[in-house]
């Protein structure tokens, strides 16, 4: 998989999980605060990253700053759900 396509795809399952996040710690009303929003924007960019891989890659190749990078941002992620099952 193309790294640039493996890092949005990555940054869009994190906007997905604030956004979820953010509608569990508001008893599932939509309340428009910082982490809905960002997480909002985060996914929309994150999606144009996915579309733009080819043309506009964020990263070109796997490299070790990338691979530390995507380890932190899959923690990031497991760290999301574990807030969200606390929550829940």
């Amino acid at each position: 998989m193309h790294p640039s396509k493996l890092f949005s795809a990555l940054i869009l399952v994190v906007s997905l999980l604030l956004v979820i996040e953010a509608v569990v710690a508001a008893d599932y009303a939509i309340v428009f605060d910082l982490q809905l929003i960002g997480g909002i924007v985060l996914g929309l960019t994150a999606l144009v990253g996915l579309a733009r891989y080819e043309e506009d890659p964020i990263v070109t190749e796997y490299h070790p700053v990338l691979l530390v990078v995507l380890f932190f941002v899959s923690l990031w992620i497991l760290l999301l759900l574990y807030e969200i099952v606390l929550q829940l």
